[in-house]
């Protein structure tokens, strides 16, 4: 029925000539096209969702903060064993600043975002350096709060062997 009209009138495009069901398909079409590219444009590195601690943020600390950063080191005064140790302020600021990770000290040595800093001095020292996908993740951790699970699930330990998790 519709199709006919639509083929034969040469106006159908013209809103002002339409009928009042007409306007409502179009309507109708033109909210479907829109959920439907806004559902298809929906990229997760766009909305990354929550970043959990214990499946990404706690294997990058281990392997490659804590070999430095722990209670019997402690290198630069940092300890990443508890929440309430990475949280502690340092003499060049906080470590972690939930919800700020430009005024994190984390970040800054892990990007150099830091104006003094320089890629001589980013962390860690020694090893291969965070990739970008580590940096992205450590970067929204903190932005999204820096949430740290009670208990053993946030504990971090020195591990013996790098290669284990």
């Amino acid at each position: 029925m519709c199709k006919a009209r639509i083929a034969a009138s040469p106006d159908f495009c013209d809103y002002t000539r339409m009928n009042l069901s007409d306007r409502w398909l179009v309507l109708a079409v033109v909210i479907l096209f829109a959920g439907a590219c806004a559902h298809l444009d929906s990229d997760p590195s766009i909305d990354p969702g929550e970043v959990d601690f214990v499946t990404e943020v706690k294997p990058i600390l281990m392997n490659q903060c804590l070999p430095c950063h722990h209670s019997g080191t402690g290198l630069g005064g940092f300890k990443l064993e508890t929440e309430e140790r990475a949280l502690r302020p340092g003499k060049h600021g906080p470590f972690i600043e939930p919800g700020s990770p430009e005024q994190s000290r984390l970040w800054q040595l892990v990007s150099a975002s830091h104006p003094a800093r320089s890629d001589e001095d980013l962390m860690p020292a020694h090893g291969p350096r965070l990739s970008s996908e580590e940096k992205r993740i450590l970067y929204l951790w903190i932005e999204q709060g820096a949430t740290w699970p009670d208990g053993e699930r946030g504990r971090l330990r020195p591990l013996q062997n790098p290669n284990q998790t």
